[in-house]
């Protein structure tokens, strides 16, 4: 029993983190797509997904915005968009390693700023009139010290921040 417990409760620990983050990834799908989604059979299609991947040793997951992002930018929706990328999924299973290291850095870093710009500027310039001062503020600021200090005290400051602000 001392055994079961804890690892009971890391299931569960999982469980919540993964049902949030997907939560708060189809709002923000929702927002960037301007009309509202259905929670209900997004959930559930994320179920099937995540219990079909761990039959085959896949890991949990959820919605990403960015590649959404990025899908409906370039023109490729539906099932194109998850179709391009179980073929790139493919490619790697097959080629490994080597086919990512074939890629230009740039075109990569490029994509990367790319998605991160827009996704700023769609919070301050689309919704900056909409939201309260202290998310505008906060918007703006993990930006900034993610580039002049670092990532990872951008995230605790996002991080302080989503709490302080829950509570």
């Amino acid at each position: 029993w001392k055994i079961f417990i804890p690892i009971t409760l890391i299931w569960l620990v999982v469980v919540g983190l993964c049902l949030l983050g997907a939560l708060l990834n189809v709002i923000s799908l929702e927002m960037l797509n301007g009309h509202e989604g259905d929670l209900n059979g997004a959930l559930k299609t994320l179920g099937v997904a995540n219990v079909s991947a761990g039959l085959v040793g896949g890991l949990s997951g959820y919605h990403m915005v960015s590649m959404t992002n990025l899908s409906r930018r370039i023109g490729m929706s539906g099932v194109a968009a998850g179709l391009s990328v179980v073929g790139m999924s493919a490619l790697c299973l097959v080629y490994g390693a080597d086919l990512l290291a074939d890629l230009p850095r740039g075109l990569v870093a490029g994509v990367i700023w790319y998605l991160g710009f827009d996704l700023l500027l769609a919070a301050l310039w689309d919704y900056g009139r909409r939201i309260p001062w202290r998310d505008l503020a906060l918007v703006t600021a993990i930006p900034v010290v993610a580039v002049t200090v670092g990532v990872l005290p951008a995230l605790g400051l996002g991080l302080l921040a989503a709490c302080l602000l829950f509570v």
